[in-house]
């Protein structure tokens, strides 16, 4: 319903597909080293099925890997598969190069962001977020999912709010930012 009410302001696009760490050792990933070609495009594949299904044509043919992680692997697959971009926190792995068509739309802030295990304060993720934005022309700003209860989305809409003001910032559309406008 949101997306019929706005859709130039909600967009959806495909995370993963069951969200499983398949890492035996290291960090999460479902998309990494652990899984050959196969498999991960067998996932990716079921992905994009599941996304036909429930939204037709309507999404964006991005990816945002669970855990911001994945494989140059994966970055071939869905290039091949037509998805034009992927979308990761800032300072992932490359999984790109020139010769590739799929786009990076890095998200700089990480709304939940932690140092040491524990959730970065106030005053601290005021300066973490300052640096970000001082050193990029664009910001995204990654939400979980499991963790957006009533008091973070009341947060999140007091900084929106403040930046809807903002005669220094300019909103765009995820769509925008992958390229899907470019021959408008």
């Amino acid at each position: 319903r949101a997306r019929e009410r706005h859709p130039d302001l909600v967009q959806v696009h495909q995370h993963g597909y069951q969200h499983v760490n398949h890492e035996s050792n290291g960090r999460k990933c479902e998309f990494g080293a652990a899984r050959n070609r196969a498999q991960q495009a067998r996932d990716l594949e079921r992905g994009q099925e599941l996304m036909c299904n429930y939204f037709g044509n309507d999404y964006l043919p991005a990816f945002t890997p669970p855990w911001n992680r994945c494989s140059v692997t994966t970055g071939r697959i869905l290039e091949e598969m037509g998805f034009n971009a992927l979308s990761r926190i800032t300072g992932s792995d490359p999984v790109t190069n020139d010769q590739t068509e799929l786009k990076e739309v890095d998200v700089a802030i990480d709304w939940f962001k932690k140092k040491k295990g524990v959730r970065l304060g106030t005053n601290d993720f005021r300066a973490y977020t300052q640096a970000r934005v001082a050193q990029r022309d664009c910001v995204g700003i990654m939400l979980h999912h499991e963790h957006m209860d009533a008091m973070e989305l009341s947060k999140l809409d007091s900084l929106l709010e403040q930046l809807k003001n903002n005669p220094l910032v300019t909103f765009c559309s995820f769509r925008d930012l992958a390229g899907e406008n470019d021959n408008d």
